[in-house]
């Protein structure tokens, strides 16, 4: 397994390693996604916490893509959030995470955590 996912993650990382500039949405789905994936992982794109766009997530990780569908099933948010275990949060690949013209990423992840709760 974990030379499947080295080989998945080489593949994957190779072209933003050779100086390509990336935006978010692009690392998300050439980078962030496909490796999740290749974890395991579920993920439920931008699930909104309240009206405002900044205070959307880029993804709800969950252990698996089965707990995916039964969190589909819910008519409302907070059980999908309630059943995650991660709230994700991606930038463009050459984002500095210590540093945000407005705010940090770290500080924009604790806001999703805060609003989701």
């Amino acid at each position: 397994a974990l030379d499947r996912f080295t080989a998945i993650a080489q593949e994957r990382l190779a072209p933003f390693l050779s100086g390509g500039a990336f935006e978010e949405a692009e690392t998300e789905q050439k980078l962030v996604f496909p490796l999740l994936e290749a974890l395991g992982w579920g993920y439920l794109p931008q699930q909104k916490t309240v009206q405002r766009r900044e205070s959307i997530p880029d993804a709800l990780l969950f252990a698996s893509p089965a707990l995916v569908s039964a969190a589909l099933r819910q008519k409302t948010l907070a059980p999908r959030y309630a059943a995650a275990l991660v709230v994700e949060e991606s930038k463009a690949w050459d984002v500095n995470l210590d540093r945000g013209e407005r705010r940090t990423p770290a500080s924009q992840a604790l806001r999703y955590l805060r609003e989701a709760e």
